[in-house]
């Protein structure tokens, strides 16, 4: 009895044994230390003082039972959760298993309590971290993904839309292969490998994926490598991706195979009837879409027989030829058939075949590999599970009989959760209760500590086994045991030396496997990683805030978006980067944002810290810690000001579209009624020739056809002109000219016109010498500033023409008396087809393009034109010509 005092001593669990008039009989010392009582406190009093005062009422109506009958209310679960009562009232979460036990006829209740506060605050800690990723990726404007194994992990509804699935059609159902154009597949497939062996920790690069409905497109992704529940992983986010369509049969059968598996799963797990297993196993997969005859065959005897049948026994039991096949192979058999196919799958593990497992379906060419796969996987497990459901009786069969020698003590041991051993000086294992068999193995006792010790904590294990020997106190420490299955397990070691009348027969270990804590620690520093990789692999400015509205993270993309430093805006109101006249705007937003929560696609400015102002589509969403209280705010900034631009420079151009659209039937109206109507008037007058006796008549008439002859040259000269104009074919033929010489030309040109008008003009030459120009295209400028100073001025008007020398130049002018022009359009009227009004051509005639000739000639001889004007006065137009012409390239 010595050595089992110093045992539940060594417990790291609190034990306290209560008798049923409730008063506490005995504890070890992880109870003083977690109650804060000596033993001899609290031996002898009412086990009630454990209890914190608002639950004692429950308890004493619970214990009231086991006072009358000696019987425990039964848990489902071996352990639940409470609050227990320290002497200084504190109170403490904690875990409870109590067993009944029964000694020397007298009948206790056995309470193994266990503190849980470190747990409930790592749990919290996970909550509020998974809490902080879900809100910043769930209402993100780029699509976010997690990949692992060759499948999503995680996506976000924006990567869903992108795709056009629902988030719950692709995380651990799809992978990036399902998503990418076949042709591009190699490359995507090359990339994911790389970050997962640890070649590139990040890439961004672009490639064509496939949206649902079929259509293909181009996606930019950038990922990054990461750890992800203690494996490789890719993170990332993407920006318009869309996956293939994917038929949708096929994904219902995919979807119906997984349903029956994690049902099969279930069976297997809660199961313990192999005839009952086998069955639900059938059941479960003939309900999957297309499958219409599942069986398994186990091998009893000389030849394997069914066991377990849903659909035709006939032509399940014409397929044992093909079960044969599979089991002396070892490998999944498929049969194609004239109404579909049939898939035979041997139930293998740790090298034994059990049997197999037949499934027929009326789809022709349904089991591929990949479903044959989980098939497989599948098959395994129903193996597995047969192998237990055996162990398992063998097992039962054991405990039964052990049950019968089972003492005080160890039904104590027993009641624990934890693995109890004890080892012999030479460092082998002489006892091990339940706990530790089912974790280590049945055949643990006997073996050494370098057995179930991983390679690289031997050392320590041994070295701290010995000082334990030597009677030192050794603090709890954690190493990684190798379970039966030879899986690693993160255990805890706690322990004492066992000394029997004075002589050391060896220690008492005590293991708890921690694995559980440290995977949620594990878990909430992976969080951590993850949320920080994914936040700055954004392109977008990613703001989060204090309750206060006070900057307490700044992404680096919105660094790059605005241009200052994190550290320069950390602690700064969230206001503050708006510009100054909207800062009071930006204010409401967080009012509004603590009414509705989530604020979606606000279209504002920000401003960046040089002073510039951007346009971004912003969206906020309001954070909450554990217990539901605001706690900040979280902002996701996309830079829109390319779009807003492009957006005004389209309306812009659609506007001067429309206007050029309209010009554009107004010059073809106006070009040809002025070409029609000479060419009317030359066909009239030939035609009157024709029939005219009177030589003098007829000569006149052909004259009058002439000129308007003559009228359709010049329209037609001025729209080659500026078609040369336009295509850069225009070219001067400059030689030296007498300037009266091209002034006489001009004025004999349009003595006609001016005559019809009644209109006269007047010419001063102050020079009369030569100049060096293209006498054909000068005279042209002169006749068509002649031909507008005629056709806009009023009936019995005057025209002034004067030349005179000026600087090295030569000034021409030429001024009416006609209607003149609006000061707001000077400016256009020297731009090809242009008419200041359409109903003015139709009253004056021309076609616009006479001014548009005369500025390029003008300009190429080096000078420049200009006008002059008052509407209702009349207007002067000036143009100059250097005496020599410039240089090339001047």
């Amino acid at each position: 009895m010595e050595w089992i005092g110093g045992i539940l001593d060594t417990l790291v669990d609190a034990v306290v044994l209560a008798g049923t008039d409730g008063r506490i009989a005995m504890i070890n010392r992880r109870a003083e230390e977690l109650f804060g009582y000596r033993r001899e406190e609290l031996v002898g009093r009412k086990v009630e003082v454990l209890i914190p005062e608002r639950f004692r009422g429950r308890f004493r109506s619970a214990f009231r039972r086991f006072s009358d009958t000696g019987e425990l209310k039964k848990r489902r679960m071996g352990y639940y959760e409470a609050q227990a009562c320290r002497k200084d009232g504190e109170e403490v979460p904690v875990e409870i298993s109590v067993s009944r036990l029964e000694v020397d006829g007298r009948v206790y209740a056995l309470a193994i309590i266990r503190d849980i506060t470190e747990r409930k605050r790592i749990e919290r800690a996970l909550r509020e971290s998974e809490e902080l990723f879900r809100t910043l990726a769930e209402y993100s404007l780029v699509g976010v993904y997690l990949i692992q194994d060759g499948v999503f992990r995680y996506v976000n509804p924006r990567l869903a839309e992108i795709f056009g699935y629902e988030v719950e059609e692709l995380v651990d159902r799809k992978g990036p292969r399902d998503l990418t154009f076949r042709e591009d597949w190699p490359v995507v497939r090359e990339n994911l490998e790389k970050r997962l062996k640890g070649e590139v920790m990040a890439i961004c690069y672009d490639f064509r994926g496939v949206r649902k409905n079929g259509e293909v497109f181009y996606v930019e992704v950038y990922g990054a490598r990461v750890s992800y529940r203690g494996r490789p992983a890719v993170v990332g986010t993407l920006l318009d991706i869309t996956d293939r369509k994917i038929a949708e049969e096929k994904i219902k059968h995919l979807n119906s195979v997984l349903s029956a598996i994690r049902g099969i799963n279930q069976a297997i797990v809660r199961e313990r009837n192999r005839e009952r297993l086998l069955q639900t196993v059938c059941e479960l997969l003939n309900r999957v879409r297309g499958y219409s005859i599942v069986a398994v065959w186990l091998l009893g005897g000389e030849k394997p027989e069914p066991v377990a049948l849903v659909g035709d026994r006939g032509r399940v039991l014409a397929g044992r030829r093909t079960v044969e096949e599979a089991v002396s192979r070892r490998e999944p058999v498929v049969v194609p058939g004239e109404e579909g196919s049939a898939a035979v799958l041997p139930l293998v593990h740790g090298g034994r075949v059990y049997g197999a497992l037949c499934v027929c379906s009326e789809i022709e060419g349904v089991f591929d590999s990949e479903e044959l796969t989980l098939l497989e996987e599948m098959a395994e497990d129903i193996a597995y599970a047969l192998k237990a459901i055996e162990a398992e009786e063998l097992r039962r069969r054991a405990e039964e009989e052990l049950k019968r020698r089972k003492a005080f003590y160890e039904t104590i041991i027993h009641s624990a959760t934890d693995m109890i051993l004890v080892v012999n000086p030479e460092g082998r294992f002489i006892y091990a209760n339940s706990v530790a068999r089912r974790v280590l193995g049945e055949d643990v006792v006997g073996k050494h500590i370098r057995d179930v010790v991983a390679p690289e904590y031997v050392e320590l294990a041994l070295r701290n086994f010995k000082r334990r020997l030597r009677g030192e106190r050794i603090p709890p420490y954690i190493i990684q045991a190798i379970d039966r299955h030879g899986r690693r397990r993160w255990t805890e070691i706690n322990g004492s030396r066992i000394v029997i009348d004075g002589r050391v027969v060896g220690t008492c270990a005590i293991a708890r496997d921690v694995s559980a804590r440290r995977k949620l620690e594990e878990e909430v520093l992976q969080a951590k990683e993850f949320l920080h990789s994914i936040l700055e692999s954004s392109a977008d400015a990613i703001i989060a805030t204090d309750r206060e509205g006070r900057i307490t993270y700044f992404s680096r993309g919105a660094e790059e978006m605005l241009g200052y430093k994190a550290s320069q805006v950390a602690g700064k109101p969230f206001s503050s980067l708006f510009p100054r006249e909207l800062r009071e705007e930006g204010e409401r937003l967080f009012e509004q944002l603590v009414e509705k929560e989530i604020l979606k696609n606000i279209r504002t400015r920000l401003q960046c810290v040089e002073g510039r102002t951007i346009e971004v589509n912003l969206s906020l969403a309001l954070l909450r810690d554990s217990e539901g209280r605001p706690m900040g705010s979280v902002g996701v900034a996309k830079d829109i000001t390319r779009e807003v631009r492009a957006e005004e420079a389209m309306r812009r151009a659609y506007e001067e579209l429309k206007r050029l659209d309209q010009l554009k039937s107004d010059i073809i109206a106006n070009v040809s009624h002025e070409i029609r109507t000479p060419i009317t008037i030359a066909k009239g007058y030939i035609e009157l020739a024709k029939e005219e006796k009177d030589e003098a008549e007829r000569i006149a008439e052909l004259e009058a056809a002439t000129r308007a002859l003559m009228r359709l040259n010049d329209i037609v000269e001025d729209l080659i002109s500026i078609a040369d104009i336009e295509r850069g074919d225009f070219k001067l033929k400059p030689r030296e000219v007498e300037v009266w010489e091209v002034v006489v030309r001009a004025l004999e040109a349009k003595e006609e016109l001016a005559r019809s008008k009644e209109v006269s003009i007047g010419v001063e030459l102050k020079y009369t010498g030569k100049l060096f120009a293209d006498s054909a295209k000068l005279q042209r400028v002169l006749m068509n500033l002649l031909d507008n100073a005629i056709k806009f001025n009023r009936r019995g008007g005057e025209v002034r023409m004067c030349v005179e020398r000026s600087n090295g130049e030569v000034l021409f002018s030429v001024s009416d008396t006609g209607i003149g022009i609006p000061e707001e359009r000077l400016g256009e009227i020297f731009k090809p087809l242009t008419q200041l009004d359409p109903s003015s051509t139709r009253h004056y005639g021309g076609t616009g393009t006479g001014l548009a000739v005369a500025k390029r000639i003008v300009e190429a001889h080096g000078g420049r034109i200009w006008v002059e004007s008052t509407p209702g006065e009349g207007s002067t137009f000036y143009f100059t010509v250097p005496l020599h012409l410039p240089a090339p390239g001047q």
